[in-house]
């Protein structure tokens, strides 16, 4: 048997969510699919399959939110192995009384910076009066390739901020979160998986940086109605992390043709363009390589 759940639904006012489509699979491409319910409008928020799961197989879980509006939203990929009731031996490998806490960045999740980014955990619960007294934060790759691990953090207890170079453009990361309580019990993990933004490498014309945000598909088309301004930064990268060089606010509807003037920018060196909406607290980010 295999519970899959949705744990937070943040939906702007007027628009409902109506139904989840669930899959569970064997590879991180959906191919091979275990069990799956679409369109399920009886189990929005929580679903069990009676499928008995191996415990030496890696499984992938993952959800889709139809809304009231017609657009849909995608869950984090949930990754886990589970265990055989036969292994549990010690109280330690027991469901904990601590709730698994939700995990988001302050960077888009499908176009996500490399760096100068904060990790936000949120939904600490506990059956108890035990108190939050540590988060542990973890990112590692697809591959289970540990990028960070602080350990037991007691002096970042909900957010954690990465202003150093950490990840790479173009790849599949999870940022995990770990919640430990004043009676020593750890809740299970919350994931939130990210995309990094590709690297693009861009001609100079005159040490000018010229760029469409649509057409250099830099950027995801931003859909919200009422929006009215955009805020977009230039960084450099270097060995310190990355250095704002030139920021600017915009109009919506000019927001789409980006130019950086040429004392700027220089040859052969690596940027990282941000974008955000005033409606959104996240930013789209992508690497930029230039040559002359």
């Amino acid at each position: 048997m295999v519970v899959l759940r949705i744990l937070e639904v943040d939906l702007t006012p007027g628009i409902e969510h109506i139904a989840t489509s669930w899959e569970l699979a064997t590879d991180l491409q959906f191919k091979n699919i275990v069990c799956e319910s679409h369109d399920d409008k009886e189990n929005k928020n929580i679903i069990t399959f009676d499928e008995v799961l191996d415990p030496s197989i890696k499984y992938y879980g993952r959800a889709k939110l139809l809304l009231s509006s017609g657009y849909t939203i995608d869950s984090n990929i949930d990754i886990f192995v589970p265990k055989n009731i036969n292994d549990i031996e010690l109280d330690k490998d027991l469901p904990t009384i601590v709730q698994p806490p939700m995990v988001r960045t302050t960077s888009n999740r499908n176009n996500h910076s490399i760096s100068g980014f904060d990790i936000i955990v949120s939904g600490y619960s506990v059956s108890s009066t035990a108190k939050h007294i540590a988060t542990t934060y973890i990112i590692d790759d697809i591959d289970g390739n540990i990028i960070l691990d602080t350990k037991p953090d007691v002096n970042n207890l909900n957010s954690l901020h990465i202003p150093y170079i950490l990840l790479e453009p173009g790849k599949i990361y999870r940022v995990r979160a770990l919640l430990h309580s004043s009676s020593n019990d750890i809740s299970t993990t919350g994931t939130y998986t990210i995309v990094t933004g590709v690297n693009k490498i861009i001609k100079l014309k005159n040490r000018v940086l010229e760029l469409n945000t649509v057409n250099d598909n830099l950027i995801e088309i931003f859909k919200y109605p009422n929006m009215s301004l955009v805020e977009y930064k230039l960084y450099q990268i270097n060995d310190k992390g990355r250095e704002l060089i030139f920021s600017e606010t915009k109009k919506y509807n000019n927001v789409e043709n980006v130019t950086i003037p040429k004392n700027k920018i220089k040859d052969n060196t690596v940027y990282l363009l941000t974008i955000k909406s005033n409606l959104d607290d996240v930013e789209f980010a992508t690497m930029i390589s230039t040559y002359n």
